[in-house]
């Protein structure tokens, strides 16, 4: 809502395209985003970040879990401290007031095993998954892992650009 929209004057801004399908259905490859480092870091929210330190890559996922949170997945469904993700829609997920689409795990996905994640997350990091459960290169794989708070970019921003539909405007948390 524009009553929202105070809150983002006068941060800096960075400009972000989407370069991959792991953010799907939500942000497709080519989605443009402004990013701004927010005053929290919290379940639910988008966060670029480094996958090395001293790396120019960046990456966007979404935060699922902070430090000391246990994360798992029952049937292909994220559950963060013995809380259902997704308790009403399986290709809907709310976490930390948040809700968003997801491509979820079935049991057809073989490169995915759904029931193979019980992880709790180290003290200065965060769990992150991308919404294209099935193709994401995320904490649940060791390329990536806990991300540490400091390699995180930015939090949360603004969509302004959707492949296919082109200029948008909608918050990111």
């Amino acid at each position: 809502t524009v009553s929202d929209w105070p809150s983002w004057v006068g941060r800096s801004f960075q400009n972000y395209t989407m370069s991959g399908g792991s953010m799907q259905p939500g942000m497709p490859a080519g989605t443009r985003l402004y990013t701004s480092q927010g005053p929290a870091i919290g379940r639910g929210m988008i966060a670029v970040f480094h996958l090395r330190d001293g790396s120019d890559d960046a990456w966007t996922k979404r935060i699922v879990a902070v430090a000391g949170d246990h994360v798992q997945f029952r049937g292909g469904r994220l559950f963060v401290n013995n809380e259902a993700a997704a308790p009403a829609e399986p290709e809907v997920e709310s976490i930390g007031g948040h809700s968003y689409r997801i491509v979820p795990i079935t049991p057809a996905d073989r490169f995915v095993d759904a029931d193979s994640l019980d992880y709790i997350v180290p003290p200065g990091t965060v769990f992150v998954l991308g919404d294209n459960r099935i193709n994401s290169l995320d904490s649940r794989f060791d390329k990536v892992g806990p991300v540490p708070l400091n390699r995180i970019i930015a939090v949360g921003g603004v969509v302004y650009w959707l492949p296919g539909t082109g200029p948008v405007l909608r918050r990111l948390d």
